[in-house]
C-alpha cells in the first residue's frame, strides 16, 4: 500500500551523488521534498515541488529547523572522521522531531571490512541508527558505477592492484531508485539491502568501457606500492588508502563477498538492474 501522495521527506546531501539523485526521482515523480544544503552555492536545479534548508550537520539547531514537520529523512554518509559524530546530530534531531522512518545509505562490508576506516564508520553509524529506536531502512551498495566517471579513471585507464578479481557493481541510479521506494512504500522497515547488479573484473570493465565510448580504455594491473603512491599523490588520507588498499586485497584474495553477488536489484524494483554497459552508454561523454 503506499502511503500519502505527498508525504514529508527531508532528503540530505542533495548537492551530492546519492542525496542529488534521490531528490531527483523524488521531485520528479510529484513527491513534495525538503533538501538540507550546507550553502547557496550547490543549489540543485530540480523541478517539482521542493523546499530548501540551510544548515549543517554540526549545527544542531539547524537541524532541528531542517527537520520540523518531516516524517521521513533520506540519510546520505561521507568519508571523513567527523562523519560519525555528525549522524549521531541528525538522528538525535530526527528522533526529537518525531521523525518516523529513516533510510540511510550504508556500504556493504560493514562487518566483512570493519578493520578498515571507512566500512567501520559506516558500522558506528548503522548501529547509532538502529539503537536510536527510530524506523529504518539500511542501504549497503557494492562499488557504485560512477567512480568511473571520477577517481577510478586515469588517462583512458583503470588503474588499480585488482588483477582478476572479480567486484560487485551497481548504478547510483538503482540505489537512488531503492530510496525513493523505501521512503515512499510500506513494508521496507528493520531491513538492509545489499545493493548490486553485477560482478565483474576490471579488465571486463574496461573492455565493456572501451565499446560504449568508443575509446581505447585499458586496465592496467598495478601493485599495491605503486597504488599506494599514485593515491597519495593524488591528496588521499592515510586512512583512506589503507581502506582501498584492503578492499583490493580481499578482490585479488577473491574473498570478497561482492565476488560472488548476481542482481538484487531485481527482487526490490521488480526490474533488472542497470548493467554497467547501459551505464556506460548513457554516461559515455563523462567517463
Amino acid at each position: 500500500m503506499t502511503l500519502k501522495v505527498n508525504p514529508a521527506i527531508l532528503v540530505t546531501g542533495a548537492s551530492g551523488l546519492f542525496g542529488g539523485e534521490v531528490a531527483r526521482q523524488l521531485a520528479e515523480s510529484g513527491v513534495a521534498i525538503r533538501i538540507l544544503l550546507r550553502d547557496q552555492v550547490r543549489v540543485p536545479d530540480f523541478s517539482g515541488h521542493i523546499e530548501i534548508a540551510f544548515g549543517d550537520f554540526s549545527d544542531k539547531d539547524s537541524l532541528t529547523a531542517a527537520l520540523d514537520g518531516i516524517e521521513r529523512v533520506f540519510l546520505a554518509s561521507y568519508d571523513r572522521p567527523e562523519v560519525i559524530e555528525h549522524q549521531a546530530n541528525l538522528i538525535a534531531a530526527a528522533k526529537r522531531a518525531g521523525v518516523e522512518h529513516v533510510v540511510r545509505i550504508s556500504a556493504n562490508g560493514t562487518e566483512e571490512w570493519a578493520h578498515l576506516s571507512i566500512f567501520r564508520q559506516h558500522g558506528i553509524c548503522d548501529r547509532q541508527l538502529i539503537e536510536s529506536g527510530l524506523q529504518y531502512t539500511l542501504l549497503k551498495p557494492v562499488w557504485i558505477m560512477q567512480n568511473f566517471t571520477s577517481f577510478m579513471m586515469v588517462n583512458d585507464s583503470i588503474r588499480v592492484p585488482a588483477e582478476d578479481g572479480l567486484a560487485g557493481q551497481v548504478d547510483a541510479r538503482d540505489v537512488a531508485s531503492v530510496a525513493t521506494v523505501a521512503l515512499t512504500k510500506e513494508g521496507y522497515v528493520g531491513k538492509d539491502y545489499v545493493l548490486c547488479t553485477e560482478a565483474l573484473a576490471h579488465g571486463q570493465i574496461a573492455q565493456l568501457l572501451s565499446r560504449s565510448t568508443g575509446r581505447n580504455i585499458t586496465y592496467i594491473d598495478l601493485d599495491p606500492e605503486t597504488y599506494r603512491k599514485e593515491l597519495e599523490s593524488s591528496g588521499w588520507t592515510e586512512k583512506s588508502i589503507d581502506s582501498m588498499l584492503g578492499l583490493f586485497d580481499d578482490i585479488r584474495a577473491g574473498t570478497n563477498s561482492d565476488s560472488k553477488m548476481g542482481d538484487t536489484i531485481k527482487p526490490i524494483l521488480g526490474r533488472p538492474g542497470i548493467r554497467l554497459q547501459q551505464f556506460a552508454q548513457d554516461y559515455a561523454s563523462r567517463i
